[in-house]
């Protein structure tokens, strides 16, 4: 078995290869998360997913339905997932 680098800053997560722990510390690890002004509890890494969720999502009501079952979703990647997964229906 080869080596396992664990995370130094004692998040608890481990590693096969010396790139991922370096991809961890980097963007992943102890980093300022963005929390959400509007006090619904949502956090993210990137500010950008933070202004996506304000401009899209928080205090709104969802955007997309599937149009089988009528299930709202606030984006249409998990519409388009969903479709897929629950209703067997792929689009391109």
């Amino acid at each position: 078995m080869g080596r396992i680098y664990e995370c130094p800053n004692g998040c608890g997560r481990k590693y096969k290869n010396r790139r991922s722990i370096w991809t961890h510390l980097k963007y992943e690890c102890r980093r300022d998360k963005q929390t959400c002004p509007n006090r619904c509890g949502k956090t993210y890494m990137h500010k950008g997913s933070l202004k996506f969720h304000l401009r899209y999502e928080c205090g709104k009501e969802p955007q997309f339905q599937c149009y089988v079952c009528e299930k709202k979703f606030t984006q249409r990647g998990s519409l388009k997932s969903h479709l897929g997964v629950v209703h067997k229906i792929i689009s391109t």
